[in-house]
């Protein structure tokens, strides 16, 4: 049984899932600071949750959170933002694909060089000789 369900902070979008209220057993829920639109749920025990359990999700409406669902929009617009979020982790990969390399080239040549240093002091003392 599920007795705790905390999806807060998880980059979450979409309306929420009808199949929640089959959760008979929750006593703790948290779907705050997510990208949630549309109505929330408001049977069974979701009727005891109150709107600290959604923050953050300026898309939801319904009694539980006292706010009118007919004043907000159907679905947020996105589309700027999911294209913000893509360019972002284009520039995320690009950085670690740079710096894994440049950190691989670093350390090969200073392994290498590490590897070599008994080579190259047998070579200095037998000139020396």
């Amino acid at each position: 049984m599920i007795e705790s369900l905390d999806l807060s902070y998880n980059q979450l979008s979409g309306q929420i899932p009808s199949q929640l209220i089959d959760l008979n057993f929750l006593s703790n829920f948290n779907l705050s600071y997510n990208n949630l639109w549309g109505p929330t749920p408001n049977a069974g025990q979701f009727a005891n949750f109150d709107e600290r359990n959604y923050k953050g999700n300026p898309g939801l409406c319904g009694p539980t959170i006292n706010r009118n669902c007919t004043s907000v929009p159907d679905s947020p617009t996105t589309g700027s933002s999911n294209r913000a979020e893509e360019d972002e982790s284009a520039v995320d990969m690009s950085l670690y694909t740079k710096s894994s390399a440049f950190l691989l080239v670093t350390w090969r040549l200073l392994n290498g060089f590490y590897l070599d240093l008994p080579f190259i002091f047998n070579q200095m003392s037998s000139a020396d000789v």
